[in-house]
């Protein structure tokens, strides 16, 4: 869940070929800011769009201030992303999650 949210998000920004979309759902920075920022710098997908998405007070493992910091680092580098915050949602998936996932995506995928 969360180290898949990690992979989703340094696969899209590192990947050598250009991507539809990827969702993060309470992931993770997979490095410090810095050398994350240098990592994607020429990324081909810096333009792809990324569905991010936290629980609120009731994720114990990762609260949606990692969400947050993502979220800079996002606009940062102009990357475009939605960000949602599930406040009474713990470290699970909701179907409310789930239906927005799936209207992200049937927006970045084409039909």
């Amino acid at each position: 869940f969360s180290q898949g949210a990690a992979l989703a998000l340094y696969t899209e920004l590192t990947f050598e070929y250009k991507l539809g979309c990827s969702f993060v759902l309470s992931g993770f920075l997979p490095s410090d800011i810095t050398t994350f920022n240098n990592t994607i710098k020429n990324s081909v997908n810096l333009r792809t769009s990324i569905f991010i998405s936290y629980g609120g007070r009731e994720d114990k493992k990762y609260s949606d201030e990692i969400g947050s910091v993502i979220e800079e680092v996002l606009k940062f580098n102009s990357i475009p992303h939605v960000y949602k915050k599930y406040d009474d949602l713990a470290h699970v998936m909701s179907f409310a999650e789930l239906i927005d996932v799936a209207n992200f995506l049937k927006k970045c995928i084409p039909q």
